[in-house]
């Protein structure tokens, strides 16, 4: 038996131990950021502008669907 085979055989035998959880732990949701773009700069200021307008348009047809 090569040195090859030695290691290929640790490595199954360590990953496959190893690698089952004791306690699964469930997954984090990841947290929404409210405000994504901050507007530092004058272009960045408009683009927001626009974004918070086109949101503000949609939550209000939305409003007046039903």
């Amino acid at each position: 038996m090569n040195t090859f085979d030695k290691w290929l055989k640790a490595a199954t035998e360590t990953t496959t131990t190893a690698a089952v959880a004791d306690n699964p732990q469930p997954l984090k949701k990841k947290k929404k950021n409210e405000n994504k773009y901050d507007g530092r700069t004058r272009e960045a200021k408009k683009f927001v502008e626009r974004m918070l307008a086109k949101k503000a348009a949609r939550e209000e047809a939305k409003k007046n669907v039903k």
